[in-house]
């Protein structure tokens, strides 16, 4: 039978660098036989008294071994409460500690054993001061939240029984004698709000599970003063508060996030903080306002809320590139979408809200319009092609796609003001020979999002300003300046490839206007231009689709046939 200091010396062996692979495997066979000895918990007792943290963390290891192939009793949540005391006394690694606080956990999770008092009065008799006494008991607290979070075994009585004794009694007292440390930016704040995090989870299951609730809303306070203060582990906790259980907080606390949110705190940590902890906060704000769409919709007529929706049409037009310069487009993006089917899908609900009265039912509708003209113009910008962008071409094509998705609702709400501003932007941005690559980006994303509101249009369509606003397009020769501008040496090739997809998706999907008079009079310009592109490789495939796509009606097919024959 191997000695203690032979099996600290297996354990050195197994963690030293460019060993044989042969004998890790050896040694580690060697290794998982021992722990499994009867004998285990008093070898890993006196592995832990190494001054080695392999050999101490190995022996920690056992320890975890010996709880999975035993019974579990007091005695041994006694051994383990003595080695952690030990472990903090020396100061050992954080890493053997957690391994001792995880067996700890392991067994409250059994047999919901777990002497704090005694684990206090331990730590006290080894001189540590109250905050490091309080910064255990904590850790203790979370990892038994964590592993409880991952039992699946907890029954109706045990979870009455944890939720008395293990929270109520245990970790709320703790966690109420040590707010006013972290308040005053005390080393113990993150552990106190990792804990926070791990009961709050805990408390969500329970109610799912079991109908048994719990109160955390004094910790969710002082985390909001945290958050207050630019905190960013706060601001960590919030979001995960209203990702897994927002009912949780109760409307104090959510009235005072709203406060912080729309004020000058938000613009004061976007200023303060870089875009990663900037797109927490706007990951946060969207995700808040996901249950209030229809309490925004049907309050804009106050002032009130006006001014709300101004700002987060502030925040949503932050300067600089979206996904690389700033969040707020991207994470605001899902909120914005919902917003405006809200006023699409939920118009019932919305005129309920508002009791059903004409004259702020129409209100509602001219306010609301001109909010969502705004965003229009946000997006739209937001939406053109960025320099360089081909890192994240993937994200950046699927937050444009978005966008368009965005769009079909604004078209929705308001046609004729969206379709005329991109329209009238295409042909201004194409009104010179010679375009800058900023024109050129300009006349793409009106391209872009004018194909993705035309697939929605029917072939019934009869909007007269949506036709009158195509044939000024096209009779502004948009094709022509398209198809003449490799000419300009100062061209970006990928700008251009774009423009040419887009402007034939575009004229692919607007069938419906060549059955007009005036659509039908356009026709040989856009197969002049079709053809144009069916001798270059990378548009073939496109243009020939294009081809086949408008040509489904007997005035179309003569009308290529006439070209055909001219060329």
């Amino acid at each position: 039978m191997s000695s203690v200091d032979e099996i600290a010396s297996l354990v050195q062996t197994l963690y030293s660098p460019n060993q044989d692979k042969d004998l890790i495997l050896s040694v580690q066979q060697q290794l998982q036989n021992i722990q499994k000895r009867p004998d285990a918990p008093e070898l890993a007792h006196e592995l832990l008294k190494y001054n080695v943290q392999t050999i101490q963390f190995f022996g920690a290891l056992t320890y975890t071994v010996y709880l999975f192939n035993h019974p579990i009793d007091t005695q041994i949540g006694d051994v383990m409460i003595g080695e952690l005391v030990e472990a903090c006394s020396r100061n050992l690694d954080s890493v053997v500690i957690q391994k001792l606080l995880f067996n700890i956990a392991k067994i409250y999770t059994n047999i919901l054993y777990f002497p704090i008092n005694d684990l206090f009065q331990k730590l006290s008799s080894k001189g540590l001061d109250m905050i490091t006494i309080s910064k255990y008991g904590l850790l203790a607290c979370k990892t038994i939240g964590e592993e409880l979070n991952r039992c699946e075994k907890i029954t109706a009585e045990k979870n009455q029984m944890i939720m008395d004794s293990m929270l109520e009694d245990n970790t709320k007292n703790l966690l109420n004698n040590t707010t006013h440390l972290v308040l005053e930016d005390s080393s113990l704040k993150k552990v106190w709000l990792d804990c926070l995090q791990a009961w709050m989870i805990y408390v969500s299951k329970s109610s799912f599970e079991f109908h048994v609730k719990s109160d955390l809303n004094e910790y969710y306070r002082i985390t909001l003063m945290l958050l207050q203060k630019l905190d960013i582990d706060a601001l960590d906790l919030i979001s995960e508060i209203f990702d897994v259980c927002p009912s949780q907080l109760n409307n104090d606390n959510k009235s005072f996030f709203r406060s912080l949110v729309f004020s000058e705190w938000t613009t004061n940590f976007i200023t303060n903080n870089d875009i990663d902890d900037n797109s927490k906060l706007s990951k946060l704000i969207a995700s808040s306002l996901d249950s209030e769409i229809l309490t925004f919709a049907s309050k804009l007529i106050d002032s009130e809320y006006q001014q709300r929706i101004e700002f987060l049409l502030f925040l949503t037009n932050q300067p600089g590139d979206p996904i690389t310069d700033e969040p707020f487009s991207v994470d605001m993006l899902e909120f914005w979408t919902l917003f405006a089917e809200a006023f699409i899908n939920d118009t019932e609900a919305i005129h309920t809200l508002i009791g059903n009265e004409e004259a702020k039912i129409q209100t509602l509708h001219k306010i609301s319009k001109t909010y969502f003209i705004k965003l229009s113009a946000i997006y739209w910008e937001k939406c053109k092609l960025i320099d360089g962008f081909d890192e994240y071409e993937d994200e950046f094509l699927n937050f444009r796609r978005d966008i368009g998705e965005l769009f079909e609702s604004l078209f929705t709400i308001a046609r004729s003001e969206v379709f005329n501003n991109l329209s009238n932007s295409v042909s201004s941005s194409l009104l010179n020979e010679r375009c800058s690559n900023d024109q050129i980006k300009n006349a793409d994303t009106s391209l872009y999002l004018l194909t993705v509101i035309s697939s929605i249009v029917g072939e019934t369509e009869n909007d007269t300003n949506l036709f009158y606003d195509l044939n000024c397009l096209f009779e502004s020769k948009f094709l022509v300046r398209i198809a003449s501008l490799p000419l300009s040496s100062d061209l970006d090739n990928k700008l251009y490839q774009y423009l040419v997809k887009d402007s034939i998706k575009f004229i692919s999907e607007i069938n419906w206007f060549y059955q007009t008079p005036s659509g039908l009079s356009h026709v040989n310009d856009v197969l002049m231009f079709l053809f144009k592109y069916l001798e270059d490789s990378n548009f073939q495939d496109s243009a020939s689709r294009a081809i086949l796509s408008i040509t489904d009606t007997y005035e179309v097919k003569l009308r290529i046939l006439e070209v055909s024959r001219s060329t």
